[in-house]
């Protein structure tokens, strides 16, 4: 996979999650695979499948869940970050549009009080949205206002 550039794209079950019940030793065949694609040097990109619900938890939380398979493997934080972002982009094909912040890219970011780079918890505690250049989330409240659009003033097709 290192060899031929063919990205990972698992989907790393952390244990504990209602009603997905991982064993210790599912979880420790996740936890070596990770790893040793990782120390091989083939291509990661994070990805959940965290398309269900669990009770008391955001889809976003639910994700950010399967963060500890990650640092189960040892994997750096700085690497675990590359595989949630510009990864992301580069497996997607979207990385001439998205992932850097320069001039002519769509601006995705968010705003977290501590420093990801030390703890991935902080990803937990998101204070600011931007997507598409508009603020979505400040001070941890939503204001999706700029994304919904109600129609043309007068109604459609009036005359």
């Amino acid at each position: 996979m290192a060899q031929k550039r063919i990205w990972r794209a698992g989907t790393e079950t952390p244990p504990g999650l209602a009603g997905h019940p991982v064993t210790a030793e599912a979880y420790k065949r996740t936890v070596d695979s990770l790893k040793n694609a990782y120390d091989n040097k083939v291509p990661l990109t994070f990805s959940t499948d965290a398309d269900y619900w669990v009770e008391g938890k955001t889809r976003g939380e639910l994700a950010l869940e399967f963060i500890k398979t990650w640092q189960g493997a040892g994997i750096p934080n700085a690497d675990t970050l590359r595989a949630m972002t510009i990864n992301g982009y580069q497996v997607s094909e979207t990385e001439t549009t998205r992932g850097p912040l320069e001039a002519g890219y769509f601006a995705d970011l968010i705003a977290v009080p501590g420093n990801p780079l030390e703890d991935l918890e902080t990803l937990k505690r998101v204070h600011f949205v931007m997507k598409n250049g508009m603020v979505f989330k400040k001070d941890g409240v939503m204001t999706p206002a700029a994304f919904f659009n109600a129609g043309p003033v007068n109604g459609w097709r009036l005359r």
